[in-house]
């Protein structure tokens, strides 16, 4: 009597993968995935013909480099301690902060204005200025002094650097997740 099969093997069939994707992937070094995680993001572009192309690219999962370690799922957890729309809300209030200096953005964009309005820079950085002064008055304090820390002081260094201290690290990532899910509500990407 032979034996029955009590568990499913699993089918391997071959995974089919876009060239484009091979290409955006062979785009960035080891060295940059070792700092950072990315996802592919597809896109349309113009040809030349004037015709539209789809076409796939790799973006940072994270604006600041205390954020990316946070961004990325580690192997042994069944998804990534940040949502993408903590990741979203991130990006915003990043841009919020570029454009009360008067820089511009470095999201990237399909269509790219490049008028040299100077009337229309001042009214962004001013409109940027007031949603910024109207999200850090709501802001509850130590929520803003760890956004303060991550975005603006420190935001080329990795967690660990900044909290060595791993209770300080583990606290400091549950602020960062406190307060990227309340600026999620302020910006309107989730309800509360």
């Amino acid at each position: 009597m032979p034996k029955t099969q009590t568990r499913r093997q699993k089918s391997t069939k071959p995974k089919c993968v876009s060239p484009l994707l091979v290409a955006a992937e062979n785009s960035i070094s080891p060295q940059a995935r070792q700092h950072a995680g990315y996802h592919p993001q597809n896109f349309i572009e113009r040809g030349r013909d004037g015709g539209l192309l789809d076409n796939i690219r790799l973006e940072k999962l994270a604006c600041v480099r205390p954020l990316e370690g946070l961004a990325r799922k580690h192997p042994k957890a069944k998804k990534a301690y940040l949502e993408p729309y903590h990741l979203m809300a991130a990006n915003a209030y990043q841009a919020d902060l570029d454009g009360a200096k008067g820089q511009v953005s470095h999201m990237v964009r399909e269509v790219i204005d490049v008028s040299s309005d100077v009337e229309g820079a001042f009214i962004y950085r001013l409109e940027a200025r007031q949603k910024l002064a109207a999200v850090q008055n709501r802001m509850p304090g130590p929520l803003l002094r760890t956004m303060n820390v991550v975005l603006v002081e420190k935001s080329d260094r990795p967690l660990a650097a900044i909290w060595p201290n791993r209770s300080d690290r583990d606290h400091a990532k549950s602020e960062i997740k406190k307060a990227l899910t309340w600026l999620a509500i302020e910006y309107g990407l989730i309800s509360g």
